[in-house]
This record gives structure tokens, C-alpha cells and sequence, in this order.
């Protein structure tokens, strides 16, 4: 576990998504209704408060999941053999999924569960993305608005509309309880056939890093952090590394030029998600597992 420049290095493993389809143009956005929404559940001061990250951070080094792998029924209450498992455990975060979500009352209900048996500076974590990707944004019950893709909001080319939407996004996964959004992605495709799908701002370096940087400050500054992802950059690689191990067989150099971008730009998000792929002419470990990928 390493800082640096703000940002806070370390492993999170690898998590389930879905490839995506490139959707369309970006719809309308009724910022007025969000702006006039003034029903904060959360107080900011409370909830964010001055978070010590040498102290949340030891001894606790994993982020879980709440899944009955045995009976695949969704998990939305913690039962006392989960309550025990978990304080065995002792992550430092809990990652959510779509089926751990019913409604709003019951989702701040678990949250504040998890809080009162792990402590309360534990993060709560989902992945909202945009598009497909959107954990809580398909469940219309939770009242965050779900929003495009992010390739459609690259096409924009403004950055305004992603500090907007991590704004947005900040305000709403703050009132649920949740104090860790796992985007934005950072990732640049080299190519159309990128099993990144419609998830990653676009092709440009330079583009993508004015998004991600506006998105974070916009999801932070409402006291959601960002986690940044997939570093050192899934750009080039053709395999879905949730199938099988992906190659990144380029040097440093290159990928300082074409896929570290966008991470500067993102500098500061206070969580970087590693990537999970081989890079030989940097490392021989998996970089997840990487000392040489974390320390670049």
C-alpha cells in the first residue's frame, strides 16, 4: 500500500462486468431537477469528515462482496453468520451489486448495518459508471439517475457534462450511504473492437483525461471518492480480462505516452483500480499483483 501525489495506490481484484454495445447520442439531461432537489439525507461534514487514510487503511486490505455464492438468491440483509464472516474478515470496503439493491429504505438500511458492525469509516462501494454498467441506476426504486455511456458523453467534448454528471452522481450515491464510486473509467481505445465497449471516454488521451478529471472533481467535491480504473490502461489489449488474462506487450515509454494520460489527469482521485493484465517489458506479475506496475 503506497500514496503519492493524493493518490492512494493499492489492489482491488477483479470484479464482473458485462461487455457492453456503443449507445447512442447523449439524451437530454433535465439539470434543473436535480438542482433543485435539496433533500440530503446525509450530513456532508458527517459523512466525509477528515478521512485518515493511514488509519481506515491498517491491516485492512480487501474489499468484499455480500453474494450467496452456495444459493445464488440476492443478499439485502445481513444475517448473523454473514455479520461474523465479515468482522472475521475485517475489509476495509464493501463493494455492492445490483442484487444487493431493492430500494432505498432497505439499501440505507444495510449500509447502516455494514457501518454499525465494520465501523463507520468503512467504504461502501458500487460501480456507476453510465450505461450498462450502472448498479444503481437501473433500479428506478433507488433514485439515481441513470446515465448514457460514457464514449457518448466523450463525443460531447465537454467536460462541463461530466463534471455535471459526477456531481450528480455524487449527490445521489452520497444520500444512499455510499462513499466510493469505482469510475471513472481512464482507459483510451486504440481501436472500434476494444472489448471496452462504450465504457471508456473514447479514443483520445488528451479528451479522456479533461473528462475523468472533470467527473472526479465532480463526484469528490460532493464526498463520493473516486476510484480511477484500470491502470496502467486496458487501451490495446483484445481480450476481456473478466474471460482471461489480457497482454499489454508495449514498453513504458509507450504507454506513458498513450495510456498514463488520462491517469495524470485523474490525479485526483483518491483510489486507483488496477487492471488485470500482463505487462512482460514492465513486469512479469499479473499488474494486480504488481510491485514494479504500482510503484511507475
Amino acid at each position: 500500500m503506497e500514496g503519492g501525489d493524493g493518490m492512494f495506490r493499492f489492489l482491488v481484484f477483479r470484479l464482473l462486468f458485462h461487455s457492453l454495445v456503443l449507445l447512442g447520442a447523449v439524451p437530454e439531461i433535465e439539470y434543473s431537477y436535480f438542482e433543485n432537489d435539496k433533500s440530503d439525507l446525509v450530513d456532508i461534514n458527517v459523512f466525509l469528515g477528515r478521512v485518515d487514510f493511514s488509519n481506515v487503511l491498517r491491516e485492512r486490505y480487501f474489499f468484499v462482496g455480500i453474494r450467496n455464492v452456495s444459493n445464488p438468491t440476492a443478499v439485502q440483509s445481513l444475517s448473523k453468520d454473514a455479520i461474523d464472516k465479515l468482522k472475521e474478515i475485517n475489509p476495509v470496503g464493501i463493494i455492492l451489486f445490483r442484487e444487493n439493491f431493492k430500494d432505498a429504505q432497505q439499501t440505507k438500511k444495510l449500509i447502516s448495518e455494514l457501518k454499525k458492525y465494520l465501523g463507520s469509516d468503512i467504504f461502501i462501494a458500487v460501480d456507476e459508471e453510465g450505461g450498462l454498467v450502472s448498479r444503481t441506476g437501473e433500479n428506478e426504486k433507488l433514485g439515481v439517475y441513470k446515465f448514457p455511456a460514457m464514449e457518448s458523453v466523450g463525443k460531447t467534448g465537454d467536460a462541463q457534462l461530466a463534471y455535471k454528471i459526477g456531481e450528480i452522481l455524487g449527490k445521489q450515491l452520497r444520500r444512499l450511504g455510499i462513499n466510493l464510486n469505482m469510475a471513472p473509467v481512464a482507459d483510451a481505445k486504440f481501436s472500434p473492437d476494444s472489448p471496452l465497449g462504450s465504457r471508456t471516454f473514447g479514443y483520445s488521451s488528451y479528451n479522456i483525461g479533461l473528462m475523468i478529471e472533470a467527473f472526479i472533481d465532480g463526484i469528490q467535491r460532493q464526498g463520493v471518492f473516486a476510484a480511477v480504473k484500470h491502470f496502467p490502461g486496458l487501451g490495446g489489449t483484445k481480450v476481456d480480462t473478466h474471460k482471461d488474462l489480457a497482454l499489454l506487450p508495449y514498453s513504458k515509454n509507450f504507454l506513458m505516452i498513450n495510456n498514463f494520460v488520462p491517469f495524470i489527469f485523474g490525479k485526483e482521485a483518491k483510489f486507483i483500480m488496477l487492471a488485470h493484465v500482463l505487462v512482460p517489458k514492465i513486469s512479469g506479475d499479473v499488474t494486480s499483483m504488481s510491485r514494479d506496475i504500482v510503484n511507475i
